[in-house]
Formats: C-alpha cells, sequence, structure tokens
C-alpha cells in the first residue's frame, strides 16, 4: 500500500495540470488585433495555420491546458477575429475573418502576444519574432537606496513624541519612496557661511575638525541631482504632472506596432544583456500608446527607469487595476493631461472634489482612437459620478464617432446617464438587453444597475435577472465586486417578495463584510413589513425580526408592531412593545403602547399612558379611550369644537344627545331619526283631520327608521 502513495501523488499533480485554465485577453490596436495567453510558466508552444479553413491553432504538446475566452470580444470586434475557441484540451482554435496572418512572440516568460494584422502589411518577423531569451529582471532583487534609507533616518531622528511616530514613520517612508522614484523636490536654501578659520598658534587651532554633519539640505540636493525637473512635484507649488510627461498620443511611431516593438525590443539590451534605461521607458511607452498595460509593467522591471512611478500608474489604470489614482491622486484639478487620469484612477465611489472639464475633454481628444474607445466608458462614469454630466456625455458623443456598432460598455454608460431624464421602463430594458448580451464584466455592472434602478423606483425584477445576480454573486465571489453584485441579489428578491430566501441568503454569506449584511438586513424587515402579505408577515416577524437584528431596529420593529395592531393582534404587539430600546417616555413607544391598551379594552391603561402627549394621534386615541369607557359625551364635545359633523353625529347618536344632530336634509338618516326623538308627544283630537295627520306623521316615522335601518345594515360578507 506504501508503494501507491507516490503513483497517487503523480496522479494528482498530473491531474492538476491537465485541468489548469489560461486566461485569453483582447485588444484593439489599430493596424492589428492582439490576443494574449497568460502562461502558468515556461511552456513549449507553437503555432500553425489551420489546414481546412481560415486561421491559426495554437498548440501547448503534451500540456491538457483549458482556456477561457470568455472575455475575449469584450474589447474587440469581429473584423479580424471571428471565433476564438479550444476544440480539445491544449488547443486554441483562432478562426480570422479576414485575409490577415498571426505573428506571435514571447513577452516576458508568463506572456504569449498573437497579433493579427492584414496579410499585405509588410512586418518585421524576424525581428518581432526571433528575439534572444532575456534575463528575468523582474526577480533580481532590488539593490537598496542609500539615498531613501538616509532620508528615512533623517526624518525619524526628527521625531518629536512616541505617539506620533508611527503615524510619521509612514509620512517618511512615503517621502523617500517618492524622492526615490524623481517624484519630490524640496525648495533649495543658501547653505550657510562658513566659520571663520581661527588664527594660527590660537587656542583653538588644537580644536580636531568636525565632521561634516549630513542634514536635511544635503538629502535633498542629492535628489535633485538625479532626474529632470520636469518629472518632480514640489512640496509648495501646483501638485500636477506636467503635459510632457502624459503625452501618450505621441509615444507611437511610424510603421506598424509589430515592427515599432520589435525594433525597441532588438536595442533593449546591450553590453553583458544589460538592459537600455532609455530604451526600457520607449518601450515601456509604446506599450502604453497600444494599451498594452500588464505588458509595459513588465519591461519597467527590467531597469531603473526615472519615471517608473508615473508609467506603472498609467499602465494599472489602462488595465482598470489602479486604485487611489496612484501618483495622480488629488490631481482632477489640474490644467493637463493629468486631470484625466486622476478621474480613471479614482477608487470606486470615491468624487473628487473638483474636476477640470476643459483639460479632461482636451486631454481625452488627444489619445489615440483604440485608447478612447478603451477608456471612454469609465472616464464618462468617473465625469458623471463627479457631477460633470455635460462632460460625461461629451466622452461618449466623441468617442461614438466613427463607431458603426457601439460596443456594450459604451452603451451601459450611456444608459445610466440617461437615467433619470428617460422612461423608467425603457431604460430597465436597455439595461437588461445589455445584461443578456455583453460579457460577463459589463453583464454584472448592468445587473447591478438594473436592480439598483428598479429598487429606487419600485418595480419588479424580473426572475431571469434575480438568476443572473445570483450567478455573479458566486463568479465574482473575493473580488471588490462582490459585495456590490450581492446587494442587488438580495434587492431582487425582495422586488418578487421572497422573504425567506433573502433572509437565508443574508445568514449563508459569511464572506460579505457584517455591515453589508446589517443593512441588506434592515432592508428586508422593512420590506417584510410594508410588502409582503399577512400570512409571511406572520411567519417571519415572530422568528426573525428581533430587537438586535438590524441597524435601526426599533424603527424597524416599531412599525411591525403597528401592523400587529392593525391586524388586532394586540397581545403580540404588546409582547413586542417590551423588547423595544427605547425609553418609556418616548413618544413612539407611549402612542404604541396605548394602542396595545385600546386592543385589549383596557382604556383607563391606555389614558394613563397618554398623558401628556399632546397632537392630533393622541387625541384620537384618548377619544377612543373614552369610547370604550362609555362617554360619548366627551367625545362628542371634542368633535364639535374640533368642527368634525360625521364623527360628531356618531359620537351624539350613541349618547343619545339628540341636540347635537340637526336636521342636514333628507339624505341624513341619523339628524331625522334624531328630530323624531325630540319632538313632542301630541294627543291628538278626536276630529278627522287630527287623524289624518296622525296617519301621515306615523307613515313618515316609518319611513325615517326604515332609512335609518338601511343605512346600518350589516353586508352579506360581514354578517358572514
Amino acid at each position: 500500500m506504501r508503494h501507491l502513495w507516490p503513483v497517487a501523488c503523480l496522479w494528482i499533480l498530473a491531474s492538476g495540470a491537465l485541468a489548469q485554465t489560461l486566461p485569453v485577453r483582447s485588444g484593439e490596436h489599430g493596424g492589428f488585433t492582439r490576443l494574449v495567453v497568460d502562461l502558468p510558466g515556461e511552456v513549449a508552444w507553437q503555432l500553425d495555420p489551420q489546414k481546412e479553413a481560415a486561421g491559426y491553432l495554437l498548440r501547448f504538446p503534451d500540456r491538457g491546458f483549458g482556456f477561457d475566452t470568455g472575455t475575449v470580444f469584450d474589447r474587440i470586434g469581429t473584423g479580424r477575429v471571428a471565433a476564438v475557441t479550444s476544440p480539445t484540451p491544449g488547443t486554441l482554435a483562432i478562426d480570422l475573418a479576414c485575409d490577415c496572418v498571426i505573428a506571435a512572440q514571447l513577452v516576458g516568460q508568463r506572456m504569449l502576444a498573437m497579433d493579427i494584422s492584414a496579410a499585405d502589411q509588410p512586418e518585421d518577423t524576424e525581428a518581432a519574432t526571433a528575439m534572444p531569451p532575456q534575463p528575468d529582471w523582474a526577480s533580481l532583487p532590488r539593490r537598496p537606496d542609500p539615498f531613501e534609507r538616509l532620508l528615512v533616518q533623517e526624518l525619524e531622528a526628527a521625531l518629536p513624541t512616541e505617539e506620533e511616530r508611527a503615524i510619521e514613520q509612514a509620512f517618511a517612508e512615503e517621502i523617500a519612496s517618492a524622492a526615490t522614484y524623481g517624484l519630490l523636490s524640496l525648495n533649495r536654501r543658501p547653505a550657510p557661511a562658513p566659520a571663520p578659520a581661527a588664527p594660527v598658534g590660537s587656542s583653538d587651532a588644537t580644536v580636531a575638525p568636525q565632521m561634516h554633519e549630513t542634514t536635511m539640505e544635503d538629502v535633498a540636493r542629492m535628489f535633485l541631482d538625479r532626474g529632470g525637473a520636469d518629472r518632480r512635484i514640489r512640496l509648495n507649488g501646483d501638485r500636477c504632472l506636467p503635459e510632457t510627461s502624459l503625452s501618450i498620443g505621441d509615444w507611437g511611431g511610424e510603421g506598424s506596432y509589430p515592427q515599432q516593438i520589435g525594433a525597441l525590443r532588438t536595442r533593449l539590451t546591450g553590453e553583458f544583456d544589460r538592459p537600455h534605461p532609455e530604451t526600457v521607458a520607449a518601450l515601456a511607452r509604446l506599450y502604453l500608446h497600444v494599451g498594452f498595460g500588464a505588458e509595459a509593467r513588465s519591461v519597467l522591471d527590467m531597469a531603473d527607469v526615472p519615471e517608473a512611478a508615473t508609467l506603472s500608474s498609467l499602465a494599472r489604470i489602462i488595465d482598470d487595476e489602479d486604485a487611489g489614482s496612484g501618483v495622480f491622486a488629488g490631481q482632477a484639478h489640474c490644467d493637463t493631461p493629468a486631470a484625466m487620469w486622476a478621474v480613471l484612477g479614482a477608487e470606486p465611489g470615491a468624487v473628487p472634489d473638483e474636476v477640470n472639464e476643459n483639460a479632461i475633454l482636451n486631454a481625452f481628444e488627444s489619445l489615440p482612437p483604440h485608447l478612447k474607445q478603451l477608456l471612454a466608458a469609465r472616464l464618462s462614469d468617473g465625469l458623471h459620478a463627479a457631477g460633470a454630466t455635460k462632460a460625461a456625455r461629451s466622452v461618449l458623443a466623441r468617442v461614438k464617432r466613427g463607431i458603426d456598432a457601439l460596443p456594450p460598455d459604451i452603451k451601459l454608460a450611456e444608459a445610466q446617464i440617461d437615467a433619470p431624464e428617460k422612461d423608467v421602463t425603457e431604460t430597465m430594458a436597455q439595461l437588461e438587453e445589455i445584461a443578456e448580451t455583453a460579457g460577463p464584466e459589463t453583464s454584472a455592472a448592468a445587473v447591478e444597475s438594473l436592480i439598483s434602478l428598479a429598487a429606487r423606483e419600485d418595480r419588479p425584477v424580473a426572475p431571469g435577472m434575480t438568476e443572473l445576480a445570483s450567478a455573479y454573486v458566486t463568479e465574482y465571489r473575493g473580488t471588490e465586486e462582490a459585495a456590490k453584485l450581492w446587494r442587488a441579489h438580495i434587492r431582487a428578491l425582495l422586488s418578487q417578495v421572497r422573504i425567506g430566501e433573502a433572509l437565508s441568503e443574508i445568514a449563508t454569506s459569511a464572506d460579505i463584510d457584517a455591515q453589508t449584511r446589517d443593512d441588506m438586513r434592515s432592508e428586508v424587515f422593512r420590506a417584510l413589513v410594508t410588502r409582503a402579505d399577512d400570512v409571511t408577515f406572520l411567519r417571519h416577524v415572530v422568528t426573525d425580526l428581533r430587537p438586535g437584528t438590524a441597524d435601526s431596529s426599533d424603527q424597524v420593529l416599531a412599525a411591525a408592531i403597528d401592523r400587529l395592531l392593525t391586524l388586532g393582534l394586540a397581545d403580540e404587539a404588546m409582547a413586542a412593545i417590551t423588547q423595544l430600546d427605547m425609553p418609556a417616555s418616548d413618544r413612539m413607544r407611549q402612542l404604541l403602547t396605548a394602542r396595545a391598551h385600546l386592543g385589549l379594552a383596557q382604556p383607563e391603561e391606555a389614558e394613563l399612558t397618554l398623558l401628556g402627549l399632546q397632537g392630533d394621534e393622541a387625541q384620537a386615541l384618548r377619544i377612543e379611550a373614552r369610547l370604550q369607557m362609555g362617554d360619548y359625551a366627551y367625545a362628542a364635545d371634542v368633535y364639535s369644537a374640533e368642527g368634525q359633523a360625521d364623527d360628531l353625529r356618531q359620537a351624539a347618536w350613541i349618547a343619545g344627545d339628540w341636540q347635537r344632530l340637526p336636521a342636514d336634509g333628507e339624505d341624513d338618516p341619523l339628524s331625522e331619526a334624531a328630530q323624531l326623538a325630540v319632538q313632542p308627544t301630541v294627543v291628538p283630537d278626536n276630529t278627522l283631520s287630527a287623524t289624518g295627520a296622525l296617519a301621515d306623521e306615523a307613515a313618515q316615522s316609518r319611513k325615517t327608521l326604515r332609512a335609518l335601518l338601511d343605512s346600518t345594515a350589516l353586508s352579506p360578507e360581514a354578517a358572514n
């Protein structure tokens, strides 16, 4: 048995390798379309034309890789690539829609890039594909920077108290990093004049010469000598990166992109295979111009480039991976392209205090067409969130020029901006269409937007969208989007009054943060109280709705008690009142308690509870308490003083106060019957006329009594 373990281990490892799935990414880049396969390491591969179809086959011999192609057409059209499929494990089929060729090259050791371009377009295939093996510069340890260490030491020495040490340590490290990357400069101050030399022969001549003490001024001067001033931010000046550092539209050269990339890669290394920083920076800028953020970051790891921080932030923003804007944080107000990159790189939900709309639109207009299409939806969303709706519409209008079929992310951004001004039904239909036809990322965003709109407008959500939201919750679990999609799923369930399923989902979603779960539990309970039918309400109100189970639980519980009283369940309502975390003097608690006492036929306790309370609701409960005690005259007095004629007639009739029931016409049976009650009794004489009058009065009295009986008769449903 022991000998079987190695075999079993090898079988498990082989199974894991066979089951590995490689993501396939894509991008449009003007003269060519790029597909990128992320490799697990150094593996053998070959790319050959298909024999029976217009296309190519990418094979990984002896490797049973799977391929995730679900997002391939999110960023590219079908002008060059018709389909990307995996007919067998370890094989990727690329069907072409044009007379095109594919040039493949390794970017680093873990990215295989395949560029699809027209067959008649001249290419420097040898330069693009036959690259010498490159050393893995990213794996080399970073050489300690003495300037950074010196700056940290200087700042640590100036810390005044232990309480501030943690904060100032972090601040010192941030300053040191900024200085290391050439992003920081300090104002130069004149060096102090040297002390006069001591005369020869004096007593001071025997003093040993003092060692020069390194100061912050020396450290700053050393940093100032490391690069050009256009790459730095002055602490006492305007914190905006200059336009010359961000002219990404000018970073492309002549010729096809494969030719340009191949030419730069051939010049990347020099003597002893050391990369040239200038060539590394030029290649990174070209990759950014094309839209390859990951490739730009990979090549920047090969050498110490002074502007690496800026280029890396641009790369992360292009790939939608930057949180907090990187070096562009706080620059949305600038007059340079930094304003646009600050909006694009802002954290989700973060709204800049001020945005320079003109600078942003000018920077967007200077981008190459493929970058406009790539960044338009995100930039529009950011501007819309910042309140710059006009600029957001302008961004979409600029990218729509020359595009026959709008990409789904552009459609989604347009629908979200137009939602406040369009019919809700039309907007929901448009969002539902996007959710059903777009790729996973855009579809998930459309589902979240659709359900949020339905919740705001109190509209039901189609069952298909509810199930789609549930699927995306599972797919995006553990990501930043998970909480938003989870909230959307719960709200979709509530729109269909599926209270039990919503509560079960909350109870089993331990991976969602506690605050989000509490917020949604509160929404579920509000829906339970206000929207659920009586049976569903009563099923959950006792078992699930308890104090401390949700934010604002007292308000939700008070609404539940109000509904219990409306249903006539005074005993259950009184038991729930005792669970309220409110003082006995709280007005809401007093009113609910009084209503419960009245429901339990305890008018005296109700009146005592209402002592000191004013207002219409308290007065109405006080009158009801008096009516239960039989004091109809009190109620009639109050109704008379407040001019409530209908209530006055009812109370006066029950009290037998006929004088308060004046005749308001033939349509008032109560008033007519009251007139009969107050008429004096007259004994007629024995004349024929008197007897006839008496018969007429009797007939009128019978008519009045019949009208009274008809007006107070119970309906058949009420009688049963």
